[in-house]
């Protein structure tokens, strides 16, 4: 339902300002085809894949009218809701330039907005994978700890290496703003020698919440709640500063 809204607000607003922007152009009708076209693959995309199609068509109107603002405006909001804001905000600019508009101008501000806060993040991420460069405080650590952060497909994951191999883990980081948060499981006993214990591996539940406190150099406020799995349940909590390489 949220979906289908905000494909019905894009239509509408797009619909407004085309109707605006070509009354005195001579615009080609081929140009005006691939715009519809384009605001309805937005109309019927059941995900953010099939906005592809949206892309291109727009792109066709471009080539088709290169003075023509519209088609530049309605790439850049399928690419502001696609997250690709740095290129959003050069759609929209070009949009301004060959046609101001004052709602179109408040958009950009907003998508410009969020083009610096992905910029900063971004940053942040890189100095988070350059590796972890000093702890203080107390952590549960020792037989299975934090060893370093890395990204795949374009998610953040924390690698956790255990005194015993067949422990390892790589978990996913959720990063909202200024806080980290993952979970793994902590092992006290995983020597094979301890096989024959009731509790072995003697598995605890970590949760790790880490708040940004500097990013230049990069340091973390860390709090590690530890929820033993064995025994009477136990919770210990530790807190701690890590600091990066950047």
């Amino acid at each position: 339902m949220k979906a289908k809204v905000l494909a019905a607000t894009f239509i509408f607003i797009g619909t407004l300002i085309m109707a605006l922007s070509t009354t005195g152009q001579n615009v080609p009708e081929e140009a005006k085809r691939h715009v519809t076209r384009g605001l309805t693959a937005i109309e019927i995309a059941a995900s953010d894949s099939d906005l592809e199609e949206a892309i291109a068509e727009f792109k066709k109107a471009i080539e088709i009218a290169p003075g023509w603002s519209d088609p530049y405006y309605h790439l850049g909001t399928v690419l502001d809701r696609l997250g690709r804001y740095e290129e959003a905000c050069s759609y929209l600019k070009k949009s301004l330039e060959l046609q101001p508009n004052s709602v179109v101008q408040e958009y950009y501000y907003k998508v410009e907005f969020k083009r610096d806060k992905q910029a900063k993040n971004e940053q942040i991420i890189q100095a988070l994978l350059s590796g972890i460069k000093n702890k203080r405080g107390q952590s549960i650590g020792g037989i299975c700890y934090v060893q370093s952060f890395l990204r795949e497909n374009g998610r953040i994951q924390v690698r956790i290496a255990c005194m015993y191999p067949e422990f390892n883990q790589t978990v996913p980081v959720d990063f909202d703003g200024p806080v980290f948060k993952f979970k793994f499981v902590y092992y006290g006993c995983p020597a094979p020698s301890m096989a024959g214990n009731p509790s072995y591996p003697c598995p605890w539940d970590v949760r790790i919440e880490a708040r940004i406190i500097s990013t230049s150099p990069l340091r973390l406020k860390v709090t590690e709640k530890c929820l033993r799995k064995f025994n009477e349940p136990f919770e210990q909590t530790f807190e701690g500063e890590w600091e990066f390489n950047r």
